[in-house]
Order: structure tokens, then C-alpha cells, then sequence
């Protein structure tokens, strides 16, 4: 119990900091700036996101250890997840260094999975092969698992390798490859391995034949018949075309406020901020908006008593997005049952603002 309330008090703290360092480096990368400013804030946004990746990788493996690694087990898009995460991997490796993503066979397309722990799986063995490759290329690709009806997911490279011997330890929370020297903490492969076996899939590895390694998890083969969800990617357009929408955003941190505001403000809408649940619901009932995001730890009115009241508004009521560092599965039960119709779990990129825009805009279709 203690424990638990402790890894929630430290996922916080840690995550709200980050939460702003992490959208105004990705706001100053995707700006118009000079060649050397630019350079500048990529490698400014790359680090965010590694430190966003370490504090991630170091919260899991703390719930690992106590058993609460919560997974929700529905029907994945492997195509999509190849898309999301060969976008990030070519990022992240170093000049040269091809990423290849194969389109998986119609068959093996999709599996029985949670959408999210698997784009994570996949994300850290691209991740950690990227960090051993210094030229050459890295490869993802699927192909009928050992077992039957299951599916593999493989990320091969043109590494320094691995020794067969290794494979099994480095699966272990903080071990690391000794080929290379190559920086980390030895978490990468832990979670994957947590997270997969948590989805009822298997793991491993091998040195790959001419040099590099292979790494791969296994998942359950999805029905064809059965009806997909939550795996639709991200449209072309943005909810810039269609119409600004009027968007309040609740948070008593002046940082995390100006995030919000210019990640929303490059998507097209129109920002009022408040920065106290009172001062939020105050505008709530004198003005219309389309979508509100709510931080949830304030002073005075906390956000999920702004967002409890918000279920006296007459329709149409605005689109409730709970924006917390706070990221358990208690805490989004939690939002869900106060009435909050998505949870976005901070650091946000603008990517997952622009989510919630867009489901704001699915429904309302």
C-alpha cells in the first residue's frame, strides 16, 4: 500500500516537470528557426524524449515488482503500430542508419493485444536497436510465430550484436549488452518482456546470421470477423479544417498552461485558460466550449470535482479530457467515473492533444 502510494506520489513529480519540458522542446523542433537553432532543438527534443522514456521504463518495472501493471487485451493493428513506431525509431537513430518497416502479411495482421503496452514492446526494441547500431540498417517485420495461431514481431539490425548466452540476462531489469558500451540503464528489454508476458505473448532474441541481432515478441493471432478497435490512425487533416474550436484548458502550473496553449493554438483553436478549478468552472457556466482539458492536482477545487460538476451542464456539454501526471490504472477509473470522457496522461505530446480534438469531432459527426 505504501508502495503504491509512493511510486503514484513519484510518477507525478516527475511527470509534470517533463510535461513542459518535453511540448515546448517538440514546439521550438517543429518551428520555423536557423539551421543551428534548429539542430539545436531536435537534439533538445530527442533528449526529452529519452528522459520521458527512462522515467516510463522506471515506473513500469516499480509496478512489475508489485503486480499492477494493468493491460487492456482487445484486437491491435500491427500495420499501425509499424507505422507509429518506425516514425519514432527513424528519428532516434543515428545518420545513415536505415529503419525499414514491412508491411506485415494480410494474415498476421492483427493481434490480441494491449494497443498500447504493444506500441511500447515494439518502440524499445526499436529503440535499443538503434542504440547499437551505429551504420547499416534496422529492420521490423512480422512472420508466423513458434507457437501456433501467434504472431512475431521482429526488429533486426546490422548492430554490434549479441552473444547467445546473453539473450536471457538481458531481459533482466538492468542489464546491459557489454559489446559496445553503448548508454542506458538496462530497462528496454525488462519491459518488454513484462509487458508482453502481462498480454499472455512470449519474448526472445538471437545474434543475427552475417552480424547484428534479432529481437522479437510473440502475441496471439487475432479472429479476421472480429471487429477492430481503437487502432483507426490519425487522419490527414486536423481540426484546423474544420473549424476553431473553442477550448478551455484548467491548470494552476503557468508552464503547463503556455504547453497547452501553443500546442492548441498550432492546431487552430481558440485557448482560454483558467488556473484553478473554481476560476474553471466559473467560465464553464457562462461560455460554450468544445473541448476542455482538466489537470486533476489543484488547490481548492481539484479536476475531477470540476469535472463532476460539469455533468450539470446543459448539452451540449464540452468534450472532458483529464490531463494528469498522475497515470495509474486507479487514477483513470477514477476520472472516468467522475465523468471524464478521455484521459491523457502528461508528458503530452502534441500528437495526443490533437487525439482528443479529433475524437471531439468523431462525435460530434
Amino acid at each position: 500500500q505504501r508502495k503504491d502510494e509512493f511510486l503514484a506520489m513519484l510518477a507525478h513529480e516527475l511527470r509534470n516537470p517533463l510535461h513542459g519540458m518535453l511540448g515546448l522542446s517538440e514546439l521550438l523542433a517543429t518551428a520555423d528557426l536557423p539551421p543551428a537553432l534548429a539542430d539545436a532543438a531536435w537534439a533538445l527534443y530527442r533528449q526529452s524524449t529519452t528522459m520521458r522514456r527512462i522515467v516510463d521504463d522506471l515506473l513500469d518495472v516499480a509496478q512489475m515488482e508489485v503486480g499492477n501493471l494493468s493491460v487492456g487485451i482487445e484486437r491491435v493493428d500491427v500495420q499501425f503500430v509499424f507505422n507509429d513506431t518506425s516514425v519514432v525509431a527513424r528519428e532516434i537513430c543515428r545518420p545513415g542508419v536505415e529503419v525499414v518497416a514491412v508491411d506485415p502479411p494480410s494474415g498476421l495482421r492483427y493481434v490480441m493485444a494491449d494497443p498500447d503496452r504493444t506500441r511500447q514492446a515494439v518502440a524499445n526494441l526499436l529503440s535499443n536497436a538503434c542504440k547499437h547500431t551505429a551504420h547499416g540498417w534496422v529492420q521490423l517485420a512480422a512472420s508466423p510465430g513458434d507457437a501456433p495461431a501467434t504472431v512475431r514481431i521482429s526488429v533486426s539490425d546490422t548492430g554490434s550484436g549479441v552473444d547467445a548466452d546473453d539473450v536471457a540476462r538481458l531481459f533482466q531489469p538492468y542489464e546491459r549488452g557489454a559489446r559496445d558500451g553503448a548508454p542506458g540503464v538496462g530497462l528496454g528489454l525488462a519491459i518488454v518482456k513484462g509487458t508482453v508476458e502481462a498480454m499472455g505473448g512470449t519474448v526472445g532474441g538471437a545474434p543475427r546470421d552475417g552480424g547484428g541481432s534479432v529481437f522479437w515478441i510473440e502475441l496471439p493471432l487475432a479472429a479476421p470477423d472480429l471487429p477492430g478497435t481503437a487502432n483507426t490512425p490519425i487522419p490527414a487533416t486536423t481540426p484546423a479544417d474544420h473549424y476553431p474550436l473553442r477550448v478551455l484548458v484548467v491548470d494552476d502550473d503557468p508552464v503547463n498552461q503556455l504547453v497547452a496553449t501553443l500546442q492548441l493554438r498550432k492546431l487552430g483553436a481558440d485557448v482560454t485558460t483558467a488556473s484553478s478549478g473554481e476560476e474553471g468552472w466559473g467560465l464553464l457556466q457562462v461560455r460554450q466550449f468544445d473541448v476542455a482539458f482538466i489537470d486533476v492536482q489543484m488547490p481548492g477545487m481539484n479536476g475531477l470535482d470540476l469535472v463532476r460538476l460539469a455533468q450539470s451542464l446543459p448539452s451540449p456539454r464540452p468534450l472532458m479530457a483529464v490531463m494528469t501526471a498522475s497515470a495509474t490504472a486507479a487514477d483513470q477509473q477514477d476520472a472516468i467515473d467522475a465523468g471524464a470522457d478521455t484521459f491523457v496522461t502528461k508528458p503530452a505530446t502534441a500528437a495526443d492533444v490533437r487525439d482528443v480534438l479529433q475524437r471531439h469531432l468523431d462525435t460530434r459527426r
